[in-house]
């Protein structure tokens, strides 16, 4: 036999007892609220999270960035390994950073398939500027050459 205590949290009217997130909360708290697993109907504390995301931003503003490395599936392309290249969009952002000179890497567990996914989508002249590490970084060597057999079977 439940208790009725139990039974009252079970039919709990929870949007009653704890007022939803308003529109107005930002993006970036939302999203690590949600990594962080506090979702509705918890209530959150946004003082702390705002100060520390303002002082993020604040420090970050003030680097200059010479170089970034992305994870390949999941990242810059969708984590199914289905060996879809990167969106068009991503790849725009690709060229617009080696074209301001930052050093772009990109590391994956994979092989071949993603230097050969970034041929497809690349100039010779972006390609030779990215740097790749595949084979979980058994390979290193920049994007416009191709890999060659995997570490396993050399």
């Amino acid at each position: 036999m439940v208790p009725q205590f139990g039974r009252d949290l079970y039919y709990v009217d929870l949007p009653r007892v704890i007022p939803r997130p308003g529109d107005a909360a930002n993006a970036d708290e939302k999203s690590k609220y949600d990594v962080l697993g506090a979702r509705w109907p918890s209530r959150q504390r946004r003082g702390d999270m705002r100060r520390a995301r303002d002082n993020f931003v604040r420090d970050l503003s003030g680097q200059v960035f010479r170089a970034i490395i992305f994870d390949y599936d999941g990242t810059l392309c969708g984590s199914q390994r289905n060996d879809a290249p990167p969106p068009g969009a991503i790849v725009e952002h690709i060229k617009s950073l080696v074209t301001a000179k930052v050093v772009v890497g990109i590391a994956s567990g994979r092989g071949g398939s993603v230097q050969e996914c970034l041929a497809a989508q690349l100039p010779h002249e972006y390609l030779s500027a990215i740097q790749l590490g595949l084979y979980n970084g058994g390979w290193i060597e920049n994007a416009l050459a191709a890999p060659g057999p995997t570490p396993a079977t050399m």
